[in-house]
């Protein structure tokens, strides 16, 4: 630095620690450079017109499907999201358009129909602009700007779907996998998902792996884990955001775990909660803790402010002692005087609905359908709707006559999740492990699952979202 005036060589001792410092940084920077703006009209959508625009104008649109635009792609076809940026392997179109299973599934017929088929720069001019982001010509990535989202993890492949709410379509997949790959064994399985009171964040339970991670909900991009010890399964935010009540679903642990949201740190754990807690619910004060504990056939209260633990029986009188409810979810009425518990049953018990009155301790048996699970109320509150997983159907429960007052047959097959938005649009997760209704083709061994969309005002279902292996637990961001 001879000859240089001293404030300048401050200046330049600085900029070259920045640099060194940014080194890595800019490293992996160049790794994830984007496609240049304009790829789209330049090299993808003269490929649309000269192979399938003829058959997907907006004047002869088949299948409903348009790819006259990237505005029109966008939009789907019938049978749902035809693209999912970042990720052509589980794009839709993407698997009509070649052979190769090397690149992703593929999905008959190959297009288009009764023309030669798409070269091999075609289909990977098209492939890398759907792995850079599927950019429109100003490089802005499909539903960026997209705020309200369902969540939906894919148990059995290691990814949480994320649908935009305001046209139903699947916007992302976000990868939970381990380094290695996605629906590389062992898998994580990340089973049950929520977004924070606040609407900045959202939580995962990665079942197998013993851990919660948490993602920025505007950006859907990682921002901590923790590990929680075995089976996490559901979690609850507390009132304020600040602390994560995450229930450890296995025999051997038997507890709640308590997590600091700031930090990402397990701040205690609950006495023992036998066997195998898995739903959760707490009042709205934030004091009462409720667990279902599906080993043992009994509903805990825990007191959050005392620590001392309350126990509720499921079996009324008169009931076999041999019964096994294993009740599965819980929650509290809108009163918070009840708690509405789905118990799955056994092979001699196809399960109920079991309400609890916890001032007096009466149980009343509701007869939904075969294994319930997950379940939520309308925005009013006047309803409660139930998966019933064995039974394809979803069950409409009046809440204050505790009757069921609808069901809503095919919904998908074997129903999970089940949440419900603040429009009443009700969103329900289908396994789909021993069947599949829809029109994506398998993964290997992974088989394509779905998730229903159904309107509270008429019980319809009014749309169906196809997804990869196992859907299973379902949040809302609004």
């Amino acid at each position: 630095m001879q000859g240089l005036p001293s404030h300048r060589v401050k200046v330049v001792k600085i900029i070259l620690f920045a640099a060194v410092l940014c080194l890595p940084s800019c490293k992996e920077e160049v790794s994830k450079v984007p496609e240049p703006v304009g790829e789209f009209e330049r090299n993808v959508q003269p490929i649309f017109n000269r192979h399938c625009v003829e058959c997907h104008s907006p004047r002869n649109a088949v299948r409903r499907l348009v790819l006259d635009s990237w505005e029109s792609l966008l939009m789907g076809s019938e049978n749902g999201a035809m693209i999912v940026p970042f990720y052509p392997k589980f794009s839709h179109l993407f698997q009509h358009l070649h052979t190769d299973t090397t690149l992703s599934p593929v999905a008959p017929p190959l297009m288009p129909i009764g023309r030669n088929p798409l070269s091999r720069e075609e289909v990977m001019t098209i492939y890398n602009w759907i792995q850079n982001g599927a950019r429109s010509r100003d490089g802005k990535v499909p539903f960026e700007d997209s705020y309200s989202k369902i969540y939906v993890t894919n148990q059995a492949a290691d990814l949480v779907a994320v649908i935009d709410k305001r046209t139903g379509l699947l916007m992302r997949y976000v990868d939970v996998s381990a380094q290695g790959g996605i629906s590389q064994n062992p898998l994580q399985s990340p089973h049950y998902v929520t977004v924070s009171n606040n609407k900045k964040y959202w939580y995962v339970s990665l079942i197998a792996k013993g851990e919660v991670w948490k993602f920025d909900a505007e950006t859907d991009t990682l921002v901590a884990k923790v590990s929680v010890g075995s089976s996490p399964a559901h979690i609850l935010c507390s009132p304020d955001d600040s602390t994560l009540y995450v229930s450890n679903f296995s025999a051997s642990v038997n507890r709640i775990t308590m997590v600091d949201a700031t930090t990402m740190t397990v701040k205690q754990t609950s006495p023992p909660i036998n066997t195998a807690p898995h739903g959760l619910a707490l009042s709205r004060n934030g004091r009462w803790l409720y667990a279902t504990a599906f080993e043992s056939d009994r509903i805990f209260e825990l007191d959050l402010e005392t620590f001392s633990v309350r126990q509720f029986p499921l079996r009324r009188s008169g009931e076999p002692s041999t019964r096994n409810y294993r009740p599965y979810q819980v929650m509290l009425s809108p009163d918070e005087k009840k708690l509405f518990v789905t118990c799955n049953g056994d092979a001699t018990f196809d399960g109920d609905l079991r309400i609890i009155d916890l001032e007096t301790l009466d149980i009343k048996a509701v007869q939904v359908g075969k294994y319930p699970i997950l379940m939520d109320y309308t925005p009013d509150k006047s309803r409660l709707y139930v998966a019933n997983r064995n039974s394809n159907s979803v069950s409409v429960v009046n809440v204050q006559s505790e009757v069921v007052v609808a069901t809503i047959e095919n919904v998908g097959v074997q129903p999970h999740g089940l949440a419900i938005s603040s429009d009443g649009l009700v969103y329900v997760s289908n396994e789909s492990l021993i069947g599949f209704v829809g029109h994506h083709p398998t993964d290997g061994g992974l088989r394509a699952g779905t998730s229903a969309i159904i309107d509270t005002r008429t019980n319809q279902v009014i749309k169906v979202v196809e997804m990869l292996s196992f859907p299973a637990g379902v949040a809302i961001r609004e």
